[in-house]
């Protein structure tokens, strides 16, 4: 795969590795995963510097934190996630919110 930040790497000889496994949501530790990845840019240890989406083939839904500074939903459908949009409504930031009222039409 190539790399998915080709501008801190001019010399070409980064990869992109991808790693999937298929577990129960209690499996997971993801709190303490999702802390590693917001304290990665904060220099705390121990940190990930990698992203790291949890995937729910289920529910069709992809949770993805991007760093200490947010995160992203995504679903196959509005309805799938529009009760976190109404729980969370405060944590839209304000220049994405027209596009996600607009998506979420008929569901808020």
């Amino acid at each position: 795969m190539p790399y998915i930040f080709p501008e801190d790497d001019e010399e070409g000889r980064c990869k992109t590795l991808g790693f999937t496994w298929r577990c129960k949501t209690s499996d997971v530790k993801s709190a303490p995963m999702g802390k590693a990845v917001c304290d990665q840019d904060l220099g705390v240890k121990p940190g990930i510097s990698n992203r790291v989406y949890f995937i729910n083939i289920g529910k069709g839904t992809i949770f993805h934190i991007c760093d200490d500074r947010g995160c992203d939903l995504s679903a196959a459908s509005p309805e799938t996630i529009s009760g976190v949009d109404k729980r969370y409504n405060g944590w839209i930031l304000d220049y994405d919110r027209p596009e996600i009222e607009k998506r979420f039409i008929g569901y808020l």
